[in-house]
């Protein structure tokens, strides 16, 4: 990553698309993406043009067929008397023009703060029996769950460590592909009686969109499933149609991806059970993580012997791939440093399982907790969560130095210390390895998804990396001459202090006026 094509613009593509698609920024991007992920289906955004005219930016055009994304294009005048004579029109418009079989209207902020009666206006419309869509709407506005979830977070993973009998899933509400998930089970789904029947040993694949990212995981997943004898029914969102969502009810089991109240909804309409789709966090290897959710899988479906026939043989044969990857990387010497995905309230013990799996020396890991104290969380809960890792070090029999400070204001004085083969690291903190001439992999987004063909993935990609040349080969001009800020790269210097001293202000101000050390 030594190049403007590979440092610069690949930095800036990868960080704005999972913005988009992990709505980083608004909770409507998340339900744009699920909407328009259904063959068939025409969101219309209930709102100004501006949150539509922000969803067809090219940034959007690279992961997604958009064909359409209507607005209302409420005003002022509709922050006043409502913008639902608007929403009719539309739908009316939307339905002649394109012939949908779904429509799916999409609340922003302004649709949402004043109220709109959305479901009415649906209700008036269908009524009418004008429109010969199915129509649906679904909560999307920005504005909700806005509110600081770390330490909610924190407190979950903090207890599915000490009690992994009582699995509390993160709720990921507020993401928008949940609240279109939750929607589409309340008013589009129907009763399985309809389709002939529950399908024996049948599974929906719940909460992944997979038209460019997650292909690969959602394949492996289907090819074991079937041949452990279930039967695909419905999967959100590949190759997903009205018809096909209006079937979901006819699976025994989900696998959610996406925790939400739909899973509840499936539960009490059609009495769907749901196994959650992680990789549990524990000091478990990867690959006994991964057999463990097929295997529960596998007793919902009441096929716990084929499923740990299929296990077995493909533990056995990814052992086998392995071996080569192994064989290099033995003993090889990793520094763990803090930042993304790296490290935080997931990442870290998949890091440390992937790592020891392929054979890896863990010398150092960074427990900086400096973005925790930014973000408001309690002295206490930091003690229990540096405990809680302590404690997985020594159930994983790993013994690594703690780096306590923040590790990127002194990466040569680590890098002179620890000699490391290896730093596991954020994506965008690479160039700063790189400068160094120390090899950097830095795990994808949601590592612990990785199922078995992702493993050798990670291992290929962790040799190729550490074999590279001239990783300290001169830079282009801006990484040479601009100062980027230590720790909120790849902020300049002069961005960064005041982005700090606003987080400490923050901090302050939840406690009580005393200042975040």
């Amino acid at each position: 990553m030594n190049s403007y094509e590979d440092a610069s613009v690949e930095f800036m593509s990868t960080r704005l698309w999972m913005m988009h698609r992990f709505c980083i920024h608004c909770k409507l991007s998340g339900g744009v993406f699920a909407a328009t992920e259904i063959q068939g289906a025409i969101p219309i955004i209930h709102g100004p043009i501006g949150c539509a005219f922000n969803h067809r930016l090219p940034v959007m055009k690279s992961f997604l067929d958009m064909k359409a994304l209507p607005c209302t294009d409420m005003d002022e005048n509709d922050t006043v008397f409502g913008g639902m004579d608007k929403l009719r029109k539309t739908i009316d418009d939307v339905d002649e023009k394109y012939h949908p079989d779904l429509i799916i209207v999409l609340l922003t902020c302004l649709s949402g703060i004043i109220g709109d009666d959305v479901e009415g206006v649906i209700e008036d419309v269908k009524e009418a029996g004008k429109v010969k869509a199915d129509i649906v709407w679904a909560d999307t506005s920005g504005f909700k769950f806005r509110e600081l979830r770390t330490e909610r977070t924190l407190k979950e993973w903090l207890h599915n460590y000490k009690n992994p009998e009582d699995y509390t899933p993160r709720n990921m509400e507020g993401c928008g592909q949940v609240e279109v998930i939750n929607s589409l089970a309340t008013q589009l789904m129907e009763p399985a009686e309809k389709y002939g029947g529950i399908i024996e040993n049948g599974v929906n694949i719940v909460g992944m969109g997979t038209r460019r990212w997650g292909i690969d995981r959602t394949k492996e997943r289907m090819e074991i499933l079937r041949e452990a004898g279930a039967e695909i029914n419905t999967i959100f969102f590949r190759d997903v149609d009205c018809e096909k969502v209006k079937r979901s009810s006819c699976a025994r089991v989900n696998i959610g991806f996406r925790v939400g109240r739909w899973m509840h909804i499936m539960k009490d309409r059609f009495g769907i059970d749901t196994v959650y789709n992680q990789f549990r966090f524990s000091h478990l290897s990867h690959q006994e993580k991964i057999r463990s959710f097929y295997m529960e899988t596998g007793e919902k479906l009441g096929i716990e012997e084929r499923m740990k026939r299929v296990m077995d043989d493909k533990m056995d044969l990814t052992s086998r791939q392995l071996q080569p990857y192994r064989d290099f990387l033995r003993g090889k010497r990793v520094v763990i440093l803090g930042g993304g995905n790296v490290y935080g309230f997931f990442g870290l013990d998949s890091s440390l399982s992937i790592m020891m799996d392929l054979g890896l020396k863990i010398e150092a890991v960074s427990l900086d907790q400096g973005p925790l104290v930014r973000r408001g969380i309690s002295e206490e809960l930091r003690r229990q969560h540096r405990e809680t890792i302590l404690d997985l070090f020594g159930k994983l029999g790993v013994d690594p130095d703690i780096i306590d400070v923040e590790p990127f204001g002194i990466l040569k004085e680590i890098m002179e210390k620890y000699k490391p083969d290896l730093v596991v690291c954020a994506k965008e903190r690479k160039p700063q390895i790189h400068a160094l001439g120390v090899p950097a992999y830095s795990p994808q987004f949601f590592t612990f998804f990785t199922g078995f063909s992702g493993l050798q993935n990670i291992a290929q990609e962790i040799c190729l990396e550490m074999k590279k040349e001239n990783l300290t080969r001169k830079k282009p001009l801006i990484f040479n001459e601009i100062d980027y800020h230590p720790v909120y790269f790849p902020y300049i210097r002069k961005v960064g202090i005041p982005i700090q001293i606003s987080e400490e202000l923050q901090c302050a101000v939840k406690k009580g006026g005393k200042r975040c050390q």
